[in-house]
């Protein structure tokens, strides 16, 4: 009988066992709900099946439904709103749940409703139906996993990596042909043992076998690299990743460990690790060479540079005048090529420290004017130094790299520029919205030709013009100057036209002094007639007869009293018996080294505990400024210096 919504419906034996046959033929649960199901849609005049778990929310989840576009209908949505019910109507179709379990059940809805005979004919059809979908599936499950099982028994038993798994307790059951190739022994050899029983040596790390020891005890697994020792006891390194193995109840019945050989690797290590320790120790003889050579360097020129400029105060005939300024040039050229060989160095260590003070950047500038326009003479060049209204008189900055890098740019301005002029405009900007200085270092010169600005601030790179043959230098001035503004956080740009010269352009943020001490002293004044400090008493501690002489001279100039030690004895007894206002501590002495007689003098009963101490030495290093700093000094004066470098440090600690 076909079923009719006219009719009674009468479900046939044989329709059922049509039903039944479509069902039990399918060998796949994806087939059985493409085919089967939508035959069954047919047969029984129905418009949706569906299977769904119900959790506790008794929000439905799917596990299929038939037609597939049916979860995005209205009536869906207005269903999963319904508490479960077996069966109701619902915008006039008829639907009804048959239960398949505690929390599942399977769908049907049709226009027209079932008969209490057919649904009980139904019931034993409809089991068969979600039956046979579980069987399917755990047939495929099954078969998904045999495959996986297979190819992973295939590549472990193939794998160059050695494979090994054990039991709860870590003993040996299995392992691959990979581990006998590492190891060297046998599954019959071994079997029950377990792997540290026969692969450890005396270079096995302890901690290391701790830590797997510890892990399969409380069925975990693990991730380390070990030494190990083949059956002939030769020591290979090895990386071995173990993980439990679960079974369906969730319980650990064993252990995979795979083992990778990584000796290859840990020879590189090693091999990097001495080659990094060789390059440290080559580095610190480096930093120690340049330290002593600094020294040994600055020391000498430190007399010669501080003697002519005593020589400037002495009476002076033009012949005389113009060999001193000659020996000022050779010294200070002599003295910046120390430092940029020194800078190098120090950038690259990242030694190099910024030091801020208060700082006259317009003493600075007239300062650069004269050296500069004493230089051009004999060129004819004119020397300009134009600052804006609103730069203040004093800012805050390091004044050390600050003059470095506008020397540097003028020293390449001067080289390269035959007539015309060179100088610095100075503007106050607000640049990544920090108070800031721009600084444009121009000139009439020769210029840059566009393919070369490339190689301006490489080091050891140098820019020839054609027209000049006396522009030789050692090409670091630039490179060096680039490093130095990005220590201050700036940034520096050129802006040239072949023929007819270039501008430098640097960018800094700066800070402004909220007090500016003032003394009696103008550079101009003849350091004799100086009486600003004529008050005070100095304790000079140094060890070098010509820097003794200077120093000597150039306080008996500006009047102070002073007394002299020779090293670091001579100067705690004098400490122990006289009151000083300032102590110039030279940092390499004979003895007993400067700091260590700076800690003495601040740590024992003496009246100089509090008395304001300069630190004075040879080396360029920053390490010493903050070490200076570290041990209770005041300021860091760095040889050579001339007369101004030790009245700027005499106001700063004495204001």
């Amino acid at each position: 009988m076909e079923f009719s919504n006219n009719k009674k419906l009468h479900i046939l034996s044989d329709v059922l066992l049509e039903l039944a046959l479509s069902i039990g033929s399918q060998q796949s649960s994806t087939k059985l709900v493409h085919k089967s199901v939508p035959l069954l849609l047919k047969r029984l005049e129905c418009n949706t099946c569906g299977l769904f778990n119900i959790d506790k929310e008794e929000v439905l989840k799917a596990q299929f439904i038939v037609p597939g576009i049916f979860p995005k209908t209205s009536f869906f949505q207005k269903l999963k709103t319904l508490p479960i019910q077996l069966d109701f109507s619902l915008d006039g179709q008829f639907c009804y749940f048959f239960p398949i379990s505690e929390n599942e059940y399977l769908f049907l809805r049709r226009k027209t409703p079932f008969t209490e005979i057919q649904l009980r004919e139904l019931k034993p059809l409809l089991l068969f139906l979600v039956n046979t979908y579980y069987n399917l599936n755990e047939k495929s499950r099954r078969e998904k996993i045999e495959k996986e099982v297979e190819k992973l028994s295939l590549v472990a038993s193939q794998s160059t990596n050695g494979v090994v798994i054990t039991d709860i307790n870590g003993r040996l059951e299995w392992m691959n042909e990979g581990f006998t190739k590492v190891s060297g022994w046998t599954l019959d050899e071994v079997r029950g043992k377990k792997p540290g029983d026969f692969l450890q040596g005396e270079g096995t790390d302890q901690e290391m076998i701790q830590v797997m020891r510890d892990s399969v005890a409380n069925k975990k697994g693990f991730d380390v690299e070990i030494m190990n020792y083949n059956k002939a006891g030769f020591p290979y390194w090895i990386q071995i990743t173990c993980n439990p193995l679960i079974n369906n109840s969730g319980e650990v019945t064993g252990f995979m460990a795979i083992e990778s050989d990584i000796s290859i690797r840990k020879q590189y290590e090693q091999e990097l690790i001495e080659a990094k320790n060789a390059a440290i120790e080559a580095q610190k003889a480096e930093e120690n060479f340049l330290a002593n050579m600094s020294h040994e360097i600055r020391t000498p020129l430190n007399a010669v540079i501080g003697m002519i400029s005593l020589l400037y105060e002495t009476s002076l005939n033009e012949e005389q005048l113009d060999y001193i300024k000659t020996l000022d040039h050779s010294s200070s050229f002599l003295l910046g090529l120390i430092s940029n060989v020194l800078d190098i160095q120090k950038i690259q260590t990242g030694n190099i420290e910024v030091v801020k003070s208060t700082i006259n950047f317009s003493t600075i500038l007239d300062n650069i004017q004269m050296t500069y326009e004493n230089r051009v003479k004999e060129k004819g060049l004119k020397v300009r130094m134009t600052k804006d209204e609103n730069i203040p008189t004093h800012i805050i900055s390091d004044k050390t790299i600050l003059q470095q890098i506008l020397n540097n740019l003028m020293s390449n301005a001067e080289k390269f520029t035959k007539e015309g002029e060179i100088g610095i405009r100075a503007s106050q900007i607000t640049w990544k919205e920090k108070l800031s200085l721009q600084l444009e270092v121009y000139d009439t010169g020769a210029g840059i030709e566009s393919d070369k600005k490339q190689f301006l601030f490489k080091k050891f790179k140098q820019i020839h013009a054609p027209e000049l043959t006396n522009t030789r230098g050692t090409g670091l001035g630039l490179a060096i100057t680039k490093d130095l503004v990005e220590v201050l956080e700036g940034e520096i740009s050129v802006e040239s036209e072949f023929g007819k010269g270039s501008v430098f352009i640097v960018k800094f943020p700066i800070e402004l002094p909220k007090k500016v001490i003032r003394t009696q002293r103008e550079d101009n004044i003849p350091l004799s007639e100086i009486n600003v400090f004529s008050d005070i008493k100095i304790l000079v501690v140094e060890d070098n007869f010509m820097n003794q002489k200077f120093i000597i001279r150039l306080l008996k100039k500006l009047n102070i009293n002073f007394d002299l030690a020779e090293d670091g004895k001579q100067a705690i007894e004098r400490v122990n018996v006289e009151k000083y206002d300032v102590i110039l501590m030279d940092i390499q002495l004979p003895d007993t080294n400067g700091f260590e007689v700076t800690k003495i003098i601040k740590s024992t009963q003496n009246p100089n505990t509090d008395t304001k101490m300069i630190a004075l030495t040879a080396s360029a290093m920053g390490k010493d400024i903050l070490k200076a700093q570290a041990v209770g000094m005041d300021d860091f004066l760095s040889k050579p210096f001339r007369p101004k470098d030790l009245l700027a440090k005499l106001e700063n600690v004495l204001g």
